[in-house]
């Protein structure tokens, strides 16, 4: 064809178009009242072909359209129980999740359980298990390509299309034509009677709504199989749903429930507007994963270190509740807790380094020190020396921590100060900031009193240590009249000197431990 003749074919076109718009005008065809009137018109001569199921005089709907619902109800009905609530369901999300794992997916999966993480702990150092566990989540997650994760939600994501469908009140419309139809009873045989079509136009549009969001080609068997596992129970039958897709089909295929829907609410313009927002399982149950994963290895390193700390205490003091602070406690912290995060946060070494000093340092401590220095001679005065400035430095402490948790009372410069702010923090920023420096200057001086005691008690310890090496090898290195010893000491030198230096080596320990745990070492 040249292109002469070409250009000829457009300018028809364009002069057909011309006379047409002419013609629109002349005899009203613009007119959209008119031109709904044609579309009804249209949609009517259309209908008649499914006489069967809807005749237009009188708009009644025909028994024949009851039974296809029926048909449907008798496959999908029973299912509605089972299936209420599947959304909300964490474990049938796992469900749809597992079944797409490989062996080396599940196997991480497991080693990652609650169960397996501890049962790991109790063997392996949690040093070494925190970066096995690590590495192991890292591999899960890298498992889950894009193409599997998107398979993975488009499944779940028609199940929950597929649950909206079963839930549609099929009863409901039924019963509109079988009055005495009852519920959930499928062996029951209706008696379907002639409606008219306005009493289920808009159960029609509501049905009409889910039929574009069943699809076809999705593996339901793999669906089924989920739900199976899901509720140990055939929740539906294979060969029953590929029917009621049959007849979903039937029903696009004709576009009967459309032109019903248009014919009986006068609208030709009416469509289905379909929204389908796909489910995102995958990254959230994996993040649900890593969450619970790290969860149990802080609960395992807490639970071993509660464990660690009850070992200590029963080693230091043969107990584990030991309450001797009268001010700096925990029960002072419920005032602080309605007011400020914190309180008072080295209570528990505190009262065990207060409880050691009363009831062992002042007391039979002293008794093994005192024989040492006082009756012991020391191959160098230096060591003697710094053995007793240490004591005594720490016998300072001693009192200095009692003055301390004094300074707490309501008429210590610290309490005072806490009284003060605490009765207006609520309501006074100036009053908040003085409460919370306060709480400050109280747990700096607590901890500062406890990394010293920590540091007199290792020397303590040391010089403790030297001196039972000393007299088990009798060499007189460290002390030269250990016979005279013996002779002034009512108890046995190397026990008691062995149980003392235990008993420091076990509280330095624990102390440190306290302070690492509040201080998030």
């Amino acid at each position: 064809m040249s292109n002469d003749n070409l250009s000829l074919q457009n300018d028809d076109s364009d002069a057909a178009g011309f006379f047409q718009k002419i013609i629109n005008i002349l005899f009203g065809n613009n007119d959209p009242d008119r031109e709904k009137k044609r579309l009804l018109k249209d949609i009517r001569k259309e209908l008649k072909k499914h006489s069967k199921y809807f005749k237009l005089r009188g708009d009644s709907v025909q028994p024949s359209l009851a039974k296809m619902f029926h048909e449907i109800y008798q496959v999908v009905g029973p299912a509605q129980v089972f299936l209420e609530n599947i959304n909300k369901s964490g474990v049938l999300k796992k469900a749809f999740i597992v079944n797409f794992m490989n062996e080396k997916q599940l196997e991480l999966l497991d080693n990652l359980s609650e169960e397996s993480l501890r049962i790991r702990g109790e063997s392996i150092e949690i040093k070494e298990l925190v970066p096995m566990v690590k590495e192991e989540l890292v591999q899960l997650f890298s498992l889950f390509d894009m193409n599997l994760v998107k398979n993975i939600n488009i499944l779940y994501t028609n199940l929950l299309f597929f649950q909206d469908f079963i839930n549609y009140d099929y009863f409901f419309l039924l019963k509109k034509f079988d009055s005495g139809m009852p519920e959930r009873e499928f062996q029951y045989i209706p008696k379907f009677d002639e409606i008219s079509g306005e009493y289920i136009l808009e159960d029609l549009k509501d049905f009409n709504v889910l039929l574009p969001l069943i699809d076809d080609s999705v593996d339901w068997e793999t669906i089924f199989k989920i739900l199976k596992t899901y509720r140990n129970i055939d929740i539906i039958s294979l060969p029953g749903w590929k029917k009621v897709l049959q007849r979903k089909k039937d029903f696009q295929k004709s576009g009967f429930l459309d032109l019903l829907i248009k014919h009986l609410d006068e609208d030709p313009y009416y469509s289905v507007k379909i929204s389908k927002s796909q489910q995102e399982i995958v990254e959230p149950y994996l993040n649900e994963i890593r969450k619970k994963a790290e969860e149990t290895m802080k609960g395992i390193m807490n639970e071993k270190k509660a464990r660690k700390i009850d070992s200590l205490l029963m080693a230091v003091f043969n107990r584990t509740d030991i309450f001797r602070t009268k001010y700096y406690t925990e029960k002072a912290n419920l005032t602080f807790q309605k007011k400020v995060m914190g309180g008072f946060i080295y209570v528990e070494p505190i009262n065990c380094l207060k409880a050691y000093f009363l009831d062992y340092f002042k007391t039979h401590t002293r008794k093994v020190v005192d024989l040492l220095l006082i009756q012991g001679k020391w191959t160098t005065n230096l060591l003697s020396q710094q053995f007793s400035e240490t004591f005594h430095e720490l016998m300072a402490l001693s009192d200095e921590l009692l003055a301390f948790d004094e300074s707490i009372s309501d008429d210590g410069p610290y309490g005072s100060r806490i009284k003060k702010s605490i009765r207006t923090a609520d309501r006074d920023s100036l009053a908040m900031n003085a409460l919370v420096t306060t709480l400050e200057d109280v747990n700096n001086q607590a901890r500062d009193i406890l990394n010293r005691s920590a540091n007199g008690l290792i020397n303590i310890g040391k010089n403790l240590k030297n001196a039972l090496s000393d007299y088990k090898r009798n060499t007189g290195e460290v002390v030269v009249n250990w016979k005279e010893l013996e002779a002034h000491a009512d108890f046995s030198i190397e026990q008691e000197i062995s149980k003392h230096y235990k008993q420091i080596y076990y509280l330095v320990q624990l102390l440190q431990g306290y302070v690492k745990n509040v201080d998030g070492q």
